[in-house]
């Protein structure tokens, strides 16, 4: 086989790859309401889509070309997810529903630096405070590790919040 199949299979794979990579991102970027950013993103991920079509269109003669461009594609996706993942943009929405005493873990948290709101709430088990934070993706770990460090058996649900507005976030006032 020539030596310029394989080259030619393996830029597909790579451009393809960076093509979704960046298009996961960009994704993501918008979903973060991160226009101009996504917009950047989007500007050179259409770049490396032409290239990446351009040399699939020139090894057409090959059922390979359309393969390595899929396997492209669906590591771009996992690549561009891991990437996010490290990246941790935005906030989420954390609601605790303690087995052990409430105004402890709220005490806690608070003391780690989240805000905390406490309410009272009524469930299947009868009365519980429900402690709520909106915290930064990248805090996620830790304040799971309070939690547990203090209720092993605490309810945590968590969401993704779109965007915030004021509150507290690492004991100072956000704008």
């Amino acid at each position: 086989m020539e030596t310029s199949l394989w080259l030619g299979w393996i830029l597909i794979f790579i451009a393809r790859v960076a093509d979704m990579t960046l298009a996961t991102l960009r994704t993501l970027f918008l979903v973060r309401e991160r226009s101009w950013v996504a917009g950047a993103i989007g500007f050179g991920e259409a770049l490396i889509y032409i290239v990446a079509l351009n040399l699939v269109f020139r090894h057409l003669n090959s059922a390979w070309s359309f393969f390595f461009y899929a396997g492209g594609f669906a590591c771009g996706n996992v690549l561009g997810s891991l990437i996010e993942q490290k990246l941790a943009i935005g906030y989420l929405v954390v609601q605790v529903i303690p087995r052990q005493d409430a105004n402890v873990l709220a005490e806690r948290l608070r003391e780690a630096g989240f805000g905390v709101t406490v309410w009272e709430a009524e469930g299947l088990e009868g009365k519980h405070r429900v402690l709520n934070a909106v915290i930064r993706r990248r805090d996620r770990d830790r304040i799971f590790s309070v939690v547990k460090g203090i209720d092993e058996k605490a309810f945590v649900a968590v969401s993704e919040a779109r965007s915030k507005e004021g509150g507290v976030f690492g004991l100072s006032q956000s704008k």
